[in-house]
């Protein structure tokens, strides 16, 4: 690997432990919702989708995104967010020998355990456990 790429990569994976760990503290203020992005009843009552309770993707998407909803067309903020979401993939499956959606959607997973996982996603490197 170049020096370059290296370079790049290694930046690449400092901003995906940035955004898995505003993930991580969207989960802890808004609290945990199973099934969707974002609670929509909340919503409906009035509450900022931003402000929501939120599931593992909600909670990715406003860190990179500022919103859970999908819709935004940015090119660089769609990078970072597959970038975080191949990580977190790639984390569960790893700890848990589950996918993402499934180990998430438990019902034993609280608040704390998924933002937990997700700030042990954001110090994890695939690379040292091969």
């Amino acid at each position: 690997m170049s020096t370059t790429t290296h370079t790049a990569a290694h930046a690449d994976l400092h901003q995906v432990e940035a955004d898995l760990r505003r993930a991580a503290e969207f989960v802890l203020r808004n609290g945990l919702h199973r099934g969707s992005n974002y609670d929509v009843e909340q919503s409906a009552a009035g509450v900022r989708p931003r402000d929501c309770r939120v599931d593992v993707i909600g909670a990715l998407r406003i860190a990179v995104f500022g919103t859970p909803i999908p819709g935004d067309l940015d090119a660089d903020k769609d990078q970072r967010y597959g970038a975080a979401l191949e990580h977190i993939t790639a984390f569960t499956r790893f700890a848990y020998g589950l996918p993402l959606f499934v180990y998430f959607d438990r019902a034993r997973n609280t608040a704390r355990h998924t933002a937990t996982d997700l700030y042990d996603a954001a110090v994890w490197r695939p690379e040292t456990h091969r």
